[in-house]
């Protein structure tokens, strides 16, 4: 014979036999226990938020009726699970997920309770910025920037670092901002946020450039006819084309040309340095 017990407690199990007129029994007293499962209950704040945000569980289960104490296990609806009793998970992507508690108590009794859609992470906004002129050969530089946002939840805020006094700024389209340093490179920054107060941000190294080009090379100072003689470009910084007149050498644009004179005499060089559209100009 077999039975299933739906509710807790301590149960006398009778065995009777009936054979024709006659019957007999055994009793056996207290012969079956059955635990009460745990009561398993949970919350979780903040339920909401951006990607990265971290959200603290409190655990209110209990054990049941003499079931001394639970162990637990957390589903967080995306790896790891935790063991903790009162845990915390950062939520990294996009989504809804459900949240499952699990608790077993100390005579091995399970009980779960499952929270669908419980934590609803948005999506966050992506930025992105242009700049013009980005670069100049000598100061005042005013640049117009302008800002722009997709994903996420619009309205955008929207907050520039310049990376020059005054750095900060606000708006999609924020007033031309002038450069004064020379020579010097600007980092500039944008942070987005959205309705929901997603941020997401944007920085470019050295984006904002204000140049300044020191033409300089080195060679012999004297070199014998037919012997071939390097001259090197130094300028500062390292130039991204150039010009030279090398006399009876003739010109070249290579950046470090290496000629032969045939002809003896003294020569003046000149070499014209460029980086980025700023020209300087040194004579030997």
């Amino acid at each position: 014979a077999s039975t299933t017990y739906l509710s807790p407690g301590t149960y006398t199990v009778t065995l009777t036999i009936a054979n024709g007129s006659s019957t007999s029994f055994v009793s056996k007293t207290a012969f079956i226990t059955v635990h009460d499962t745990p009561s398993v209950n949970f919350s979780g704040n903040p339920l909401s938020g951006c990607p990265g945000t971290t959200v603290n569980f409190t655990n209110s289960s209990t054990a049941g009726a003499s079931g001394g104490t639970n162990a637990y296990t957390w589903y967080f609806g995306v790896p790891p699970s935790s063991t903790l009793t009162n845990p915390s998970f950062q939520y990294n992507a996009t989504g809804t997920y459900n949240v499952t508690l699990q608790a077993t108590n100390s005579w091995g009794c399970i009980a779960s309770k499952t929270k669908p859609g419980y934590v609803a992470i948005s999506t966050k906004p992506t930025a992105n910025f242009t700049g013009s002129p980005t670069s100049a050969c000598s100061p005042p530089l005013n640049v117009n920037f302008s800002g722009t946002a997709s994903g996420g939840v619009p309205p955008y805020t929207y907050t520039w670092d310049f990376g020059s006094p005054p750095a900060a700024g606000t708006g999609q389209t924020p007033p031309a901002h002038t450069y004064t340093g020379w020579p010097q490179n600007y980092d500039v920054k944008l942070v987005i946020t959205d309705n929901n107060g997603c941020k997401d941000s944007m920085l470019k190294p050295a984006y904002i450039k204000l140049i300044k080009v020191d033409a300089d090379f080195t060679a012999p100072g004297s070199v014998c006819i037919g012997t071939p003689v390097t001259f090197n470009n130094t300028t500062i910084p390292a130039p991204t084309s150039a010009s030279w007149d090398l006399g009876p050498a003739g010109t070249t644009t290579v950046i470090s040309p290496t000629v032969t004179f045939y002809t003896a005499g003294t020569f003046t060089i000149r070499l014209i340095s460029n980086y980025l559209g700023c020209l300087d100009t040194q004579y030997k």
